[in-house]
């Protein structure tokens, strides 16, 4: 169960008209960046990217978007 914060900071990305994704930086061996993961993504993102609900979140940009 989340909390108040919590809720209100899941709200606000949901719902706000705004373009919001949230990624992480990944490396290879070297420690060099290679790739980035798409953990979430809001409505407004996947609109603007034109994509459907589960097609970029938990994947890597490479894989999502070929």
């Amino acid at each position: 169960m989340l909390d108040q914060p919590a809720l209100f900071y899941k709200s606000l990305f949901e719902q706000t008209p705004n373009a919001v994704s949230y990624q992480v930086l990944l490396f290879d061996a070297q420690h060099k960046p290679v790739d980035y993961a798409v953990l979430a993504m809001n409505q407004a993102a996947r609109t603007l990217f034109q994509l459907k609900e589960g097609e970029a979140e938990q994947k890597k940009f490479s894989d999502a978007y070929d």
